[in-house]
């Protein structure tokens, strides 16, 4: 179906009176109060801002998605909030929130949820969608700009829907303390090793860097209680020398940007892997991790 068709006219607010992302969802909430007069808006207000506590759902450029799995209602609920001037949040890119994008979802309804949320983000990510939405002056306009971006949801989770997409790579001769510097800046547990056409040569992560600190002869002679030099000691005193290609796992897989999510499961668990590098054309594009499943899925 069409972007445009997830609107419904009623529950779409032009300009928001709110001045903080909180009394947006209040505004929203009660515009959805008045059709369906039977929730309890207070209470999923909460539920709303315990997930924001968690993890504020600001997508950058000028779009946030808070949502609640709840069991008070039966069917998906959509509103779509505008705030001329902004309101402030913290966001990725640390400009203002005019989009608010406000999903009420049962328990059960994971995959429209995230089908709905991935449309959405390819719209929020498509040059001028913002400028356009900012100059729709009734909400006639303002669906009409959502349902002639030619963006659809689609009926199945595909990678391309759930995988991160600002990467962080190294190429083969990056050294240790190059490696380990973006490892501890970014707070990831791994990374690609991409060559210069951005073919996929391996993956260095967290637990390649200790197996090279504690190599097997190591730990055999310490099972012999043999000494030896401190490994992690030997390891930094060669941090400049040693360089990605010999410290980068093989063992990695690949999939394209259209393989079903549950297909990316069977992937993780089958090869005991705790990601899969995502592919379009032979270059990496993307990488869904055993993490975005939990975090996206199961945890909403």
């Amino acid at each position: 179906m069409k972007l445009g068709d997830l609107l419904s006219p009623e529950l779409v607010i032009c300009n928001l009176a709110a001045s903080t992302k909180k009394e947006a969802i209040a505004e929203m909430l009660k515009k959805i109060g008045e059709k369906y007069d039977h929730l309890d808006t207070d209470l999923i207000l909460e539920s709303v801002m315990e997930r924001e506590e968690v993890e504020p759902t600001n997508l950058g450029r000028g779009f946030a998605f808070p949502h609640s799995r709840t069991g008070a209602v039966k069917e998906m609920i959509f509103s779509l909030g505008i705030s001329r001037p902004g309101v402030a949040d913290k966001t990725p890119d640390q400009k203002p929130v005019h989009v608010i994008c406000l999903f009420l979802t049962p328990r059960s309804m994971t995959r429209l949820y995230l089908q709905a949320f991935s449309a959405l983000a390819t719209f929020a990510r498509k040059p001028g969608m913002l400028d356009l939405i900012l100059t729709a002056a009734t909400i006639a306009e303002l669906i009409k700009v959502f349902s002639k971006s030619g963006i659809l949801v689609r009926r199945e989770l595909v990678a391309k829907d759930i995988m991160h997409r600002n990467l962080i790579t190294v190429p083969p001769e990056a050294t240790l303390k190059e490696v380990a510097n973006l490892l501890f800046k970014h707070k990831i547990p791994g990374m690609p090793v991409l060559d210069k056409s951005g073919k996929v040569l391996g993956e260095v992560t967290e637990k390649e860097l200790i197996k090279a600190a504690v190599p097997p002869e190591y730990r055999k002679a310490k099972k012999t209680k043999k000494i030896l030099a401190d490994p992690f000691e030997t390891l930094v005193s060669k941090e400049d020398d040693i360089r990605a290609r010999e410290l980068m796992s093989k063992k990695f897989v690949t999939a394209a940007e259209n393989t079903p999510v549950t297909e990316l499961a069977y992937l993780m668990l089958d090869n005991n892997v705790r990601r899969v590098e995502i592919l379009k054309n032979g270059k990496l594009v993307g990488i869904v991790l055993r993490s975005d499943i939990v975090g996206k899925i199961i945890r909403g």
